[in-house]
């Protein structure tokens, strides 16, 4: 699994293979408005949440004598601003689609809501009954609802993280890492996980035997309810008529079983995140589900282009 530009070599197993070369380009055009910012609320002392302004007292400058902003933690190098999610959303959604001009279709997203009582409640008894047979306990799913919709509610409500894979007999994940990656995070030798549903979902049914490359991705932009995922897949032109899809497992695990975040400075900014997370450590899966190419809510928006 990768950043917003992600891409793996073919070969790969793991859940997670990147490149961040798109998010330079991010980086370009906001580094100038983010050095004003710095400098502006350095001397104005004004703390930003994602949601809201206050004015407060803040952490002093040590090189300019007058408040940085920071995110609670005054031991970091530089200060750190997080901006008002109606400057962020839009902002973020205007370089995002910069980055994705080659495809052809809008940036997919998915706002993040609390489902109904009745879902969260058949999710509920459905899990937590699973969870009580022991470690990898096979999910089995005969609810009315779409697969993805349990995995989302899983993962954004019930707080666990997912790996996708087309093997479906592990008992262990295990940190080993067969293809090279563009970005140091995505070389490590560790097994790649992510808080987002979907996108564990997609590695789940991608036989990557069957393509030289690929570029896919998961941000999340804010916190809470409303906070929106925006997704790409994009796959070589020459498997659309030969789609590279299969049945696969999605394996679940506690969240803090992956202390590894893939780091994006920038995107703090925007209280936003490259949903990858990592574990040098064998990980021994809580559950799993098994899930078909049918079960992946985006096939009709795949892009074959690369």
């Amino acid at each position: 699994m990768t950043g917003t530009c992600s891409r793996c070599r073919a070969s790969s197993p793991a859940l997670g293979e990147s490149e961040s070369s798109g998010w330079f380009v991010f980086a370009h055009h906001i580094q100038l408005l983010a050095r004003g910012m710095d400098l502006l609320y350095c001397f104005l002392g004004v703390r930003l949440s994602t949601d809201y302004i206050t004015w407060q007292s803040a952490p002093r400058c040590e090189t300019l004598g007058h408040p940085w902003i920071t995110n609670g933690n005054e031991s970091q190098n530089r200060p750190h601003i997080r901006m008002p999610s109606f400057i962020t959303r839009p902002l973020f959604h205007f370089f995002y689609k910069i980055i994705r001009r080659a495809s052809p279709i809008p940036p997919i997203q998915r706002v993040v809501q609390p489902t109904s009582a009745d879902r969260q409640s058949a999710f509920d008894r459905l899990l937590d009954s699973t969870l009580a047979q022991g470690p990898n306990a096979l999910i089995d799913y005969h609810l009315p609802y779409p697969k993805v919709d349990f995995l989302n509610y899983i993962c954004d409500w019930r707080g666990y993280v997912a790996h996708g894979s087309t093997l479906q007999n592990f008992t262990t994940l295990q940190p080993v890492r067969l293809s090279q990656d563009s970005s140091e995070f995505g070389n490590r030798h560790q097994i790649f996980c992510s808080p987002d549903g979907t996108w564990a979902l997609w590695f789940a049914v991608l036989d990557k035997s069957k393509i030289r490359v690929t570029e896919n991705g998961c941000v999340r932009l804010g916190h809470g309810p409303g906070r929106i995922k925006y997704y790409h897949f994009d796959l070589p032109a020459e498997s659309k008529n030969n789609p590279p899809f299969t049945d696969g497992m999605v394996y679940l695990a506690n969240a803090e079983d992956f202390p590894e975040h893939r780091p994006y400075p920038l995107l703090e900014w925007f209280d936003a995140e490259i949903e990858e997370w990592g574990s040098a450590l064998p990980v021994t899966p809580l559950a799993k589900l098994p899930v078909k190419p049918e079960d992946f809510p985006y096939l009709d928006k795949v892009q074959y282009y690369l």
